[in-house]
């Protein structure tokens, strides 16, 4: 018995190893971490410009008044929630529906106006 399988594993007709399989496995893998692979670079990237969103629409949050105090709380939950549950979903709806509902506070500076005592006098011409 010994015998037969040790003939078995030294026959040439029937090799232990099929490289055809091996090679058609081995191009399978690597087909299947290149898409891996890219769809890491895609997820880094949608995660990246989520984030980016995500602070810009909290920055903004931080620097609008509201007419309503509860509704600058409100936004800003929302906003940090949203990194959290639906980045980038939630700020997107914020800087469009939410921005045009508040103020900036350090908007344009007024135009500088020097007080009437310190004007100098004007002189009319003399009447003809």
């Amino acid at each position: 018995m010994i015998e037969k399988l040790a003939q078995l594993s030294v026959d040439e007709s029937m090799p232990l190893i099929n490289t055809t399989t091996n090679n058609v496995d081995a191009a399978a893998a690597a087909g299947i971490f290149a898409a891996m692979g890219g769809l890491m670079i895609f997820f880094v990237i949608w995660g990246l410009v989520g984030f980016a969103i995500w602070l810009w629409a909290l920055l903004d949050v931080i620097k609008r008044d509201f007419a309503n105090p509860s509704d600058k709380n409100l936004w800003m939950i929302l906003v940090i929630i949203g990194l959290f549950i639906a980045n980038p979903i939630i700020p997107i709806i914020y800087l469009v529906v939410g921005r045009k509902k508040g103020t900036t506070s350090g908007g344009p500076a007024a135009p500088t106006q020097t007080p009437p005592s310190q004007t100098p006098p004007t002189q009319t011409p003399p009447a003809a």
